[in-house]
């Protein structure tokens, strides 16, 4: 660039892509990977296979919380990305019903190109029209599995173009019919060099039992603790000589082979200095995070907390409409002082203008929200549901979450009050309607998750719930729920009976639908 004032060209550079899976900011602790070379070599062994064979396949890492799953798709990411193009969806604890979440996650950044690709396909209507749906747009009828069909046609498409890396992380947390979606894929795709990366602590083999079976088409590996040497290795990287020796090996003893526990036991340690006490080193990775945080002060604690209730992502705007204004200056400072110390990063964010942070561990999102007292937690709750309501323009099942959140908290601290049931009300509208979406996409586990938290929450005989209970009853009647199907129409029945003016004439409807 010729510039005013340089006497010479002076050379820029344009920022090209964002690694999904790396720190916004370079934290003092990472530090090279230790061990996992096995498990290094398979997953790029998998990805040689796609590769060469142009064919998909699912690979699940399974392992406990901070065993280093996460750190190890990011190795694999790393060594394949010039390559392949890389997606990152994320399931989140408080996704209940919100099935296709991470899916919009990974597929936000391609929307434009997906477009394009679909221009010239025989079946680009169908296709754009359950992707539409996906992404918040009406949802039309749809016929069993045509969202996962075409989520798989938009991968193919997709990877013959480039190959795909699609890593989905917290897989635990999925919703059922989202995890057929992924084992559908993984089967299913032709022709397009597809790598499916789940991501999931061993509390998915309750959802998914087969995933242990070495044939049922998933390739899982188990994460095990690192050896006591690895862990060694790894701890004296992370102090990188900062820290003496004795406290080390106390570190290596404790952190028991768990990647995350060695790394906030090396930051705890380099906090506390000299004032260090072997003896006294939290023991539980939840009481030595509980420990780091007390240490926080009381500004930057705040602020954390706050994140905490958005969610493991959560936005700079977010937590500044949680702040009070006199406080409103110092977010930035104390986000950033948050960065430095391991706790939060910098993420991609699909806000325009928003900066996105990601807690650098659920347990430490978790370990913030629960130093919150029940009466802030519901105020901060409805806050943020305002938020994405105006901000972010909030999917329904998210924003019906908070309110959700906001409502139970309140109810249990004064369930008389007029607030109390406005909350219950707007919570039950926001969950029914993406029940009903759910109910029109074939996703039916959704939908029940859905209408039945909508329907709890809204008022007896409320013209709206009468609605949610008959569509409630069709889907327990889809799912093969008969008896089940016959209870909610029944008690739809009997409250339209009690009920008068127009509600009467729900009465009709849900005899109908019996």
């Amino acid at each position: 660039l010729t510039l005013r004032g340089a006497a010479e060209p002076v050379e820029a550079f344009s920022l090209v892509r964002v690694d999904p899976l790396a720190p916004g900011v370079a934290r003092a602790l990472d530090a090279p990977l230790v061990g996992r070379v096995d498990e290094l070599r398979m997953l790029r062994e998998a990805f040689a296979s796609v590769l060469a064979e142009r064919s998909c396949r699912l690979v699940a890492l399974v392992g406990d919380a901070g065993i280093g799953k996460t750190r190890l798709a990011r190795e694999l990411v790393e060594s394949v990305e010039t390559e392949a193009r890389v997606l990152v969806g994320r399931c989140v604890p408080y996704g209940d019903g919100a099935t296709y979440l991470p899916l919009v996650d990974a597929l936000a950044e391609v929307r434009p190109e997906v477009d394009d690709l679909l221009a010239s396909e025989e079946d680009r209507e169908l296709v754009d029209a359950r992707i539409t749906a996906l992404f918040g747009g009406e949802a039309t009828p749809a016929a069993s599995g045509e969202t996962a069909w075409a989520v798989r046609r938009v991968l193919e498409l997709l990877a013959r173009e480039r190959p795909v890396v699609l890593v989905f992380d917290d897989v635990h947390w999925g919703e059922p019919t989202f995890l057929d979606l992924i084992e559908y894929v993984g089967a299913w795709t032709q022709d397009a060099p597809v790598l499916l990366l789940a991501l999931a602590r061993p509390d998915v083999f309750e959802l998914r039992p087969t995933w242990s079976d070495p044939n049922s088409g998933v390739a899982t590996t188990r994460l095990e603790p690192l050896a006591t040497s690895e862990v060694r290795a790894l701890v004296a990287n992370l102090a990188g000589g900062d820290v003496d020796e004795a406290p080390l090996d106390r570190v290596a003893e404790l952190a028991e082979g768990y990647p995350l526990f060695a790394e906030q036991l090396v930051a705890y340690v380099a906090e506390a200095g000299d004032d260090v006490d072997l003896e006294t080193i939290p023991a539980t990775i939840e009481a030595l995070l509980a420990s780091r945080l007390d240490r926080l002060d009381s500004d930057e604690r705040a602020v954390l907390e706050r994140a905490a209730v958005v969610g493991r992502d959560f936005w700079r705007g977010a937590v500044a409409a949680l702040t009070p204004e006199r406080e409103l200056a110092a977010v930035n400072r104390h986000l950033m002082s948050l960065v430095r110390r391991g706790l939060v990063r910098a993420a991609q964010s699909e806000l325009p203008g928003e900066d996105a942070f990601r807690f650098h561990h659920a347990l430490v999102r978790d370990v913030a929200y629960a130093g919150i007292p029940k009466s802030v937690r519901a105020e901060r709750h409805e806050r943020c549901a305002d938020w994405l309501e105006h901000r972010a323009g909030g999917p329904d099942e998210v924003v019906g979450y908070h309110l959700e959140q906001a409502h139970g908290y309140r109810s249990e601290l004064g369930p008389g009050d007029r607030s109390v049931r406005r909350l219950g009300v707007e919570a039950g509208e926001r969950l029914g309607r993406a029940g009903v979406r759910a109910l029109a996409r074939g996703d039916t586990p959704a939908a029940k998750n859905l209408l039945e938290r909508a329907t709890g929450l809204l008022p007896s005989a409320d013209v709206l719930r009468l609605e949610l209970l008959a569509e409630l009853g069709v889907a327990h009647h889809l799912a093969g729920e008969v008896d089940r199907a016959t209870d909610v129409f029944s008690t739809a029945l009997d409250e339209a009976v009690r009920s008068r003016d127009r509600r009467f004439e729900m009465r009709g409807r849900i005899e109908l639908a019996m």
